[in-house]
């Protein structure tokens, strides 16, 4: 992690799975903070229906599915999405250690 400032991070993907949460809880101390970013952007990328403005339940798992749809994300995408919101982002974190259980 110390050197990762000197690759490309859009061509380093994070599996969309516990890895995501696990490592969001280790930096954030938080673990759904990329993923509340991810469907965040997503609600901006893909605005509600009249039809779910109506049953916001609907629009909430339409961001689910779609959430769920993507496989990976590059390091470099939630960086822009965390740091848009003031979080640190993963180049910027200079001591980080694994926690190992």
């Amino acid at each position: 992690m110390l050197n990762i400032e000197h690759y490309d991070l859009e061509h380093i993907y994070i599996a969309n799975d516990s890895g995501l949460t696990s490592i969001s809880q280790k930096i954030f101390g938080c673990y759904d903070t990329y993923t509340l970013a991810i469907k965040d952007q997503l609600q901006r990328d893909y605005p509600a229906t009249k039809k779910q403005r109506e049953a916001p339940d609907l629009y909430d798992e339409r961001i689910d599915k779609l959430y769920k749809k993507v496989g990976s994300f590059s390091i470099a995408y939630l960086n822009r999405l965390v740091d848009a919101k003031g979080h640190f982002t993963i180049p910027k974190i200079r001591n980080y250690h694994p926690i190992h259980d």
